[in-house]
């Protein structure tokens, strides 16, 4: 019997543990709001996402996968009882932020028009119409998709890991999580309150912070402050219901909260879709122009180009200041 995988879990099963109580979840759906209870195992996931009708090719990278997601209670542990985190549980964590992105929704469709795109521009190098539309249709398929996204899961934990990291600590289980769950706050243009999307239409070195729910108690900010690592900070409610209205408001089709606490939300009074960033109220000094001009931020794309230059789809490399 064929033991290939079918539901591919977009947010990991391990990570949605932490917000369960007596193993249930409560999961919300954008479009019907609160579901009855389920366990991690029931919720999150897509029919063969890696590659529909290719059972070989789904075993395949969930089984990469599989590699970095098994690491997931010893890293949340150490969470727990060593911050600032040295440097090897910090790149797993940053590549458990990366994954979170790559295997979403939000970054297949951000993906194909980008990649076709980049297609386009090789038509020269062919003799032939036939020969080009041969070569672009095997760069289309899901296997060579899957290539491109695990490929790309050392950039993106390179930008993440590299940024400066604060822990938000909230005294009772206030934050939710969602199947996209890693918000991305863009560097402001001239409006200080930037649209929600999971995927960030500047690129994730022009993000001004990130945010991700590690537990219903604890959250990562990372941004591009010039300054130590510290310990945890105390965060409060309305930290914890901007976190949670950026989670829900870019959700694909659920979100998920901890039948134990009922979650922190903004005033009705607030627009869903926009919120003011919270860097600026932990982080002393940290502005626009320090996050544009942050040589952290410098040296996170030179790691980035040189590991693309060199065609390295393995290493992290870690720009941030107490990184050794």
């Amino acid at each position: 019997m064929d033991q290939s995988p079918t539901k591919i879990h977009v947010t990991t099963r391990t990570y949605l543990s932490g917000w369960t109580h007596d193993g249930l979840l409560r999961p919300v759906s954008v479009r019907y709001g609160p579901q009855k209870l389920k366990t991690p195992a029931a919720v999150a996931w897509e029919h063969q996402w890696w590659g529909a009708g290719d059972p070989a090719l789904n075993a395949a990278c969930e089984e990469a996968c599989a590699k970095l997601e098994n690491l997931l209670p010893d890293t949340l542990a150490a969470v727990e009882v060593g911050w600032p985190l040295d440097t090897p549980t910090t790149a797993v964590v940053a590549e458990l932020m990366a994954l979170h992105v790559l295997r979403t929704r939000a970054f297949k469709q951000w993906f194909t028009p980008v990649r076709d795109a980049s297609l386009a521009e090789y038509r020269d190098r062919f003799p032939n119409e036939q020969s080009f539309e041969q070569w672009k249709q095997d760069m289309q398929s899901d296997r060579r998709r899957a290539e491109r996204l695990l490929a790309a899961l050392n950039k993106l934990s390179t930008v993440l890991g590299s940024m400066h990291w604060s822990l938000l600590r909230f005294s009772e289980p206030l934050l939710i999580t969602g199947d996209q769950p890693v918000c991305p706050v863009p560097l402001p243009t001239t409006d200080p309150v930037q649209p929600i999307s999971a995927m960030p239409s500047g690129g994730w070195l022009d993000t001004y912070e990130v945010r991700f729910p590690l537990t219903p108690r604890l959250a990562l900010l990372a941004t591009w402050h010039m300054g130590t690592e510290t310990t945890p900070i105390a965060g409060t409610r309305e930290q914890a219901a901007n976190l949670n209205a950026s989670v829900a408001r870019q959700a694909f089709e659920q979100w998920f909260q901890t039948p134990a606490c009922e979650p922190a939300w903004p005033p009705e009074t607030e627009a869903p879709s926009l919120l003011l960033p919270i860097a600026t109220q932990v982080l002393s000094g940290y502005s626009t122009g320090s996050a544009v001009a942050s040589p952290l931020r410098s040296r996170t794309r030179k790691h980035v180009e040189d590991l693309i230059e060199v065609q390295d789809h393995k290493t992290v490399m870690l720009a941030k200041l107490n990184a050794s």
